[in-house]
């Protein structure tokens, strides 16, 4: 009965067969004491998506108050943490290493990731439809895209985000950073309303083909809601490979502010 449970977002089964599941409970925690590691193995399943992921690492659906703290997570057989409908989440220290996604939020309020260091195969953060979203001094290195992100209200503040990737793409083996920041909102599933407020300031960037990714409408992945503001500021980047498509939604426009960023 969560109110934030969105009924439009059905998990598959190979979502939800994790080896950690946690549904419509409150305050439920993970919490790692000093070299805590959890190893998924590279699991494999000729019936799973893709016809080789296996299931998530953790998995919390429409959950009141999440803990994730001081733990690595490596070798994920699909996302490490899947987390929807949920609210008052907290990920604290956490390592990810190779596998696929790092963290994924959809229908989420009230997200914190702070002091976390994802190195994955694939996006270290992703998720649409998250609101008032904080990560903080944390480090992104990974052969897809550190942020593939929609929502409202996101901080993103001392972070590092560097390539190329240390572990190769789970598909196509590759190991360059696609891009920093890449624009996620579908029109098919549930998507409250627009996306906006994003502010990233006091970061750096390095080696990365892209820092940001906003082409409405070039794919499946930017079909949904618009965004509509962006501020960068005190960002630091080097080694960029390619210029940042800014193309918004006819109709739509967007505000992009830039303040003290430099490039070289």
């Amino acid at each position: 009965n969560s109110p934030w449970m969105i009924e439009a977002w059905h998990l598959p089964e190979h979502y939800i067969l994790a080896p950690i599941v946690a549904f419509d409970a409150e305050n439920v925690a993970v919490i790692g004491e000093p070299g805590s590691l959890i190893d998924g193995s590279d699991c494999y399943d000729p019936e799973g998506e893709e016809k080789f992921r296996g299931p998530m690492g953790m998995v919390f659906s429409s959950c009141r108050g999440v803990t994730l703290k001081g733990y690595t997570y490596q070798n994920a057989a699909n996302w490490a943490h899947q987390i929807d409908s949920s609210t008052c989440v907290h990920m604290d220290g956490v390592t990810v290493l190779a596998g696929h996604d790092g963290i994924n939020i959809h229908h989420c309020v009230g997200v914190v990731i702070e002091n976390c260091d994802f190195r994955t195969g694939d996006d270290c953060v992703a998720g649409y439809d998250a609101e008032r979203v904080t990560i903080r001094n944390c480090s992104f290195n990974t052969a897809c895209s550190a942020f593939r992100f929609g929502g409202r209200y996101l901080l993103v503040e001392n972070c590092r985000f560097w390539g190329p990737g240390e572990y190769p793409h789970r598909v196509s083996g590759r190991h360059n950073t696609l891009t920093a920041f890449l624009y996620y909102s579908m029109k098919y599933d549930h998507i409250r309303q627009d996306s906006g407020n994003w502010r990233i300031r006091n970061c750096t960037v390095e080696n990365v083909d892209m820092l940001i990714d906003y082409h409405y409408g070039k794919d499946f992945c930017q079909e949904g809601h618009p965004l509509t503001d962006i501020t960068m500021e005190n960002v630091k980047v080097t080694g960029l490979l390619k210029p940042s498509a800014l193309a918004p939604m006819p109709g739509a426009p967007l505000k992009a502010v830039f303040r003290n960023v430099t490039m070289a």
